[in-house]
């Protein structure tokens, strides 16, 4: 890769758009629904990463950077009804979802084989990447305030299910690493700058990586998280000019 061909300004984008409906439907005197949906696409480019040991934002050329996208989506149901005239139901079910796409750089070169030169120049496949994560969360809640002579008691439980999936790859396109090779004694080269002390050849350790770095193996896991949670409180009027709010909560959240 010639190091000139690197040279220049590269091009960075990010845009993100919201989108929302909301329907609201009275069924009767003493019931309302409403419905949301929502989505979110969002997609960013040219992203600098500054997380591979000795490097400084500018010495990245556009094959280095990264890009990533995520689709979010979420939609929910909220049933209310009022039972009798000291009764009231609410219904809650929810899902969302969030994809996520972390990639190297759709660049010339972005998936080549990662080169890090320190203090010179970083190119080739940004290491970090790709990563594909997908999230879920589905959730169910129930409640039912009641009030009775001086008291208004609300009770009611609620779940949540969040499976999750990943891959996570990290240096599976391979990383050279140069640096500088102390070899006291080495003649400079003619028609070259001579820095103090070291020769430009010295400094990229004679042409050769020290190191070569690839990740290999299975990147793919999974798992999901159950929250659990209910819960009774009750706000008190004992006098005119005194009222006590209590209650209780229990949560278990199953790994």
């Amino acid at each position: 890769v010639p190091m000139n061909s690197l040279v220049g300004n590269y091009p960075i984008f990010e845009g993100t758009s919201l989108y929302s409906l909301r329907l609201d439907q009275h069924i009767s005197s003493n019931h309302q629904l409403t419905l949301r949906g929502g989505v979110s696409p969002s997609t960013t480019t040219g992203i600098q990463v500054n997380a591979q040991g000795p490097q400084n934002f500018g010495q990245n050329a556009y094959s280095r950077t990264s890009r990533q996208s995520y689709r979010d989506l979420s939609i929910s149901a909220h049933d209310t009804v009022t039972i009798g005239n000291n009764k009231v139901n609410d219904f809650l079910f929810a899902y969302s979802r969030r994809g996520l796409l972390y990639n190297f750089s759709s660049g010339p070169g972005g998936s080549n084989v990662a080169v890090n030169i320190p203090g010179f120049a970083f190119f080739g496949r940004e290491p970090f990447s790709f990563v594909n994560r997908t999230e879920q969360r589905y959730q169910v809640s129930e409640s039912l305030s009641w009030a009775k002579d001086n008291h208004n008691m609300k009770f009611g439980v609620d779940g949540n299910y969040l499976p999750l999936q990943a891959d996570f790859t990290v240096n599976f396109g391979g990383v050279y690493n140069f640096g500088g090779l102390d070899l006291p004694g080495l003649p400079t080269i003619p028609g070259l700058p001579n820095f103090p002390g070291v020769s430009p050849i010295q400094a990229y350790g004679l042409g050769l990586p020290q190191n070569f770095i690839q990740g290999v193996g299975n990147p793919h896991d999974a798992f999901t998280n159950t929250p659990l949670g209910g819960f009774i409180q009750d706000s008190w009027r004992a006098l005119p000019n005194l009222t006590l709010n209590y209650g209780v909560r229990y949560d278990v959240e199953l790994t």
